[in-house]
């Protein structure tokens, strides 16, 4: 720094001192700020001394409830939540019902799922494995009923029956948890349980949950009774919010391996490594393996597979990003299941480019020897150098233009 700048630095500096010092408050006026201070807080404390002998005297007074201060509350309640206060008074009270699988429990509070324990698995300590449980959880119906916001979680619904239901049924084999078309040849027993919200006059809500041996599936059914009486005339829908806090399962580590680290729990190793390839991968007991781009197609080529006689094996879906490389690891996945009888690629090319998926069939039959007939729709995007590089493989895949193609084929080939 220069001579100027020093000389400025010091000169502020200096002007800073004379003005603290100059406006400092005098001795006459800092007794005086202490003087007020100590009034307000004599004040402070007499009004806190006033306001505890109050509430002893107030205790003291209180008188037990007769019935015109209960009719009263009956009417307040009546006026917050106009036909449905009759429900907003009563006891919590639990039912479980329980297969082989899990046990539910179901609260009166709101009618909902209060807890869900899975039998068959404990946490890293040895203590029951509980999916969640809690008041925290939010699963009701929210709308407007004669001018009044009714939110079904902060009523008391009534138990279809107040004792607990247990669903029994045949031995299951260890691999069949669970499965749903193993449950379609060796059926056990299905029951329901129901939480009805009486409104008086005719006027319930009533959900119904239902549950069945080997699965871990809950059915859920909402069935209303005469609501158009009490909700607005221009009501025409509910709104349903569910909303759940898990609980952490997995053990913390002490080496902080949780920041950077994540485990998925799955059945199927395989659709842990789909996922780390950025597919989405579900196994099913079936005898076609599927491969498509979107969860819409996904859904409509597996009911496609049943109507052709097949059954999907598989839910994968390469999405929107796919490249050759993770088309080849989709189809390694695919041709591990045994039980298959062919491949079924089924790709819209939007995003996604038909030539890339035709680049990652190719090299998926050809790394891994895969011998499974492939049956191949694609359309969109770059179809024709798609079909164009399949050709010209030379290898045996069923290149189909529409779905009735791919029907006969894969009827031949799963009567075959």
């Amino acid at each position: 720094m220069d001579r100027n700048t020093i000389t400025g630095l010091v000169l502020i500096f200096l002007i800073l001192i004379t003005f603290s010092y100059f406006n400092k408050p005098s001795q006459k006026e800092i007794d005086a700020m202490k003087q007020r201070r100590d009034s307000i807080a004599r004040v402070e404390a007499d009004r806190a001394a006033e306001a505890a002998k109050l509430a002893v005297e107030t205790k003291e007074n209180i008188v037990l409830p007769t019935d015109t201060t209960i009719g009263s509350v009956e009417n307040q309640l009546r006026s917050m939540y106009g036909a449905f206060g009759v429900a907003a008074q009563g006891e919590e009270k639990f039912v479980t019902i329980e297969n082989n699988l899990m046990k539910v429990t179901l609260s009166t509070k709101g009618g909902k799922i209060y807890a869900v324990e899975l039998k068959g698995y404990k946490r890293y300590n040895g203590e029951p494995l509980v999916l969640f449980e809690g008041d925290s959880n939010q699963f009701g119906l929210n709308f407007f009923s004669q001018n009044k916001s009714i939110k079904t979680d902060n009523f008391y619904f009534q138990p279809s029956v107040n004792e607990n239901i247990s669903i029994i049924g045949p031995e299951i084999p260890t691999g069949k948890e669970g499965r749903e078309n193993y449950n379609e040849n060796h059926q056990g027993e299905t029951k329901s349980l129901a939480m009805k919200l009486d409104a008086g006059d005719d006027v319930s809500i009533e959900y119904v949950y239902t549950l069945k041996h080997n699965s871990y599936m809950v059915g859920f059914e909402i069935q209303t009774n005469n609501l158009k009486k009490v909700a607005g005339s221009n009501t025409d829908y509910v709104n349903f919010a569910w909303a759940i806090e898990m609980p952490r399962q997995e053990k913390m580590s002490k080496f902080g391996e949780n920041r950077y680290t994540t485990i998925y729990y799955k059945f199927n190793e395989d659709e842990v490594e789909a996922r780390f390839y950025g597919l989405n991968f579900i196994k099913l007991d079936g005898n076609i393996g599927c491969m498509v781009n979107g969860a819409g197609l996904a859904m409509a080529t597996m009911d496609f597979i049943k109507q052709a006689g097949g059954a999907p094996a598989n839910f994968l879906d390469v999405g929107g990003v796919a490249t050759p490389e993770t088309i080849s690891r989709g189809f390694e996945i695919l041709s591990r299941d045994g039980s298959l009888k062919a491949i079924f690629v089924n790709i819209f090319g939007g995003i996604v480019r038909c030539d890339k998926v035709a680049d990652g069939i190719i090299d998926a039959t050809t790394r891994h020897h895969i011998s499974l007939p492939v049956i191949i729709r694609l359309s969109g995007s770059n179809v024709e150098e798609g079909l164009k590089t399949l050709k010209a493989s030379r290898k045996n895949f069923h290149l189909v233009t529409d779905v009735e193609q791919a029907r006969d084929i894969i009827n031949t080939l799963v009567n075959n």
